[in-house]
């Protein structure tokens, strides 16, 4: 799965493979997305993401499932939760 969306409006993607959906988590930061193809367990895929702004920021997953992941975006000096407009997600592991 591979995945290229915004963040800062309406949570929308730009560009993807074998995803359904991802949706504004409600704060700053979070992302709940969902895959067309589930992996076959919460313990067997790992997740590579990254945000545009000078290369500042990291995203990490707050939760996983097979089915989906959530995501928060942070700004890797202080650590706080932001929303950005373009951010990249892949996920790779047993389907």
């Amino acid at each position: 799965m591979w995945l290229r969306w915004e963040q800062s409006g309406v949570h929308s993607i730009t560009a993807s493979y074998n995803m359904t959906s991802v949706t504004d988590g409600g704060a700053a930061g979070d992302t709940d997305h969902l895959w067309g193809v589930d992996f076959s367990g919460i313990g067997v895929y790992t997740i590579v993401g990254g945000a545009e702004n000078n290369g500042t920021l990291g995203t990490t997953a707050s939760s996983y499932a097979a089915g989906g992941v959530t995501t928060i975006t942070r700004d890797a000096g202080s650590g706080t939760p932001v929303d950005l407009l373009d951010m990249t997600l892949a996920a790779f592991g047993d389907q």
